[in-house]
């Protein structure tokens, strides 16, 4: 029985990432965000498969071709289509080889091992776990399950009820977990919230440090 966690992300070498970051703090520096949410994501999983085997973490690429660009997990693409259509495509494909499959973005860096291990024990007596995010979407994601192409089609993407209109939908044929809720990072002003939830962290990676002190020298 393994546990399969896939993070989202774009290549910034073929992709705009985090353009709305990028609009108040530049390009650069949203690039520099984006490389240390992914490595602190990185650094978690790695923490969480040498304590517990059953976990496999995964780059889930957003453009076709591009898995060589990611070094550090294993890579499958998102597929094509929407983002629900790429939701699909990743949960579908990793629960045909993983009991349990967790879908995140890269923008949730404050996430640790104990957000993880809830998770997984919410799957135990529920088909679905949700981690929702403050501005109405979600930063995890986990099924047991497979979820019908037309659940995650269903629902509009970044807005403040993508979220809710997701659960409302699983509920239908789902039992869902929702679990407390953590900051996405979009806005220069979600800074302010990632770093009290990273400093009432009760332990934080090298990675999610570094992330800490770029925030302390960068955020206001």
């Amino acid at each position: 029985m393994t546990n399969a966690i896939a993070i989202f992300v774009k290549t910034t070498a073929l992709s705009p990432v985090k353009t709305r970051l990028a609009s108040t703090i530049g390009v650069e520096k949203a690039h520099e965000f984006y490389q240390l949410s992914i490595d602190a994501m990185t650094s978690l999983l790695h923490d969480l498969q040498r304590s517990d085997k059953s976990w496999q973490g995964y780059f889930a690429v957003a453009e076709n071709g591009a898995e060589s660009h990611w070094t550090g997990l294993p890579t499958l693409s998102q597929g094509d289509g929407e983002l629900g259509d790429r939701l699909h495509f990743v949960c579908h494909a990793l629960l045909q080889t993983h009991s349990k499959v967790f879908l995140v973005g890269a923008d949730s860096p404050q996430m640790g091992t104990i957000h993880l291990t809830e998770a997984l024990s919410a799957l135990d007596n529920n088909d679905c776990v949700m981690i929702p995010a403050y501005d109405g979407g979600f930063t995890l994601l986990g099924s047991k399950r497979m979820i019908p192409r037309d659940v995650w089609q269903g629902v509009e993407y970044s807005t403040s009820r993508t979220g809710s209109d997701l659960v409302e939908s699983l509920l239908k044929s789902f039992k869902v977990k929702i679990l407390a809720p953590m900051t996405d990072v979009d806005l220069e002003d979600d800074f302010a919230k990632l770093r009290v939830e990273l400093a009432n962290s009760p332990q934080l990676t090298e990675s999610q440090k570094k992330l800490k002190l770029w925030l302390d020298g960068n955020a206001h």
